[in-house]
């Protein structure tokens, strides 16, 4: 799959577009939006990330969601159902052929949701695992700089072990 993507140094912008994003999450679905996270790379100060704002949004039920399904539509997100894990929905919104949000939402007690936190929660309590993954994303990215499917898939192995430690290391703490 040719698709281009890039890899940045960290900037505070990315934790201002995650709290615009968090607002208008907020006024479309109000009290159905039971928590709201910034997650994946970007939510990790110092980390270089590709500049996509990763969100969690855990629901009771995806009710509210799926009625708001125009909303969003009409705020320039594209919709999907179980695309990332089955029984989740994904928001993704572009500029052009930029992609600039990825916005996930599962149930409360969904099985990928502890996955997602602890290693973000990780991250951001171990700088030398930052930069082991900074380290893996630029070898990646320099291997397949128009391939982001293979670039994703050399991530998986590293994104496995590392969930297995934070896992071990929020359980501990």
């Amino acid at each position: 799959m040719t698709r281009n993507y890039s890899v940045e140094k960290y900037t505070a912008n990315w934790q201002r577009r995650f709290r615009i994003q968090e607002k208008l999450i907020k006024r479309v679905l109000g009290k159905a939006a039971l928590e709201i996270h910034h997650v994946g790379s970007t939510s990790v100060k110092g980390m270089s990330a590709k500049p996509i704002v990763d969100m969690l949004v855990i629901v009771k039920e995806f009710h509210a969601l799926d009625r708001a399904k125009t909303k969003f539509e009409k705020l320039g997100y594209v919709f999907r159902s179980n695309y990332v894990k089955p029984n989740s929905r994904l928001l993704e919104k572009f500029r052009g052929e930029t992609k600039l949000y990825n916005i996930h939402f599962f149930k409360k007690n969904h099985e990928h949701v502890p996955r997602i936190l602890n290693i973000r929660d990780y991250l951001r309590a171990h700088p030398e695992t930052v930069k082991a993954y900074e380290a893996l994303k630029q070898k990646l990215l320099n291997k397949y700089p128009n391939d982001y499917r293979s670039y994703s898939h050399g991530k998986h192995e590293f994104l496995d072990a590392l969930a297995e430690r934070a896992k071990k290391w929020a359980r501990d703490n």
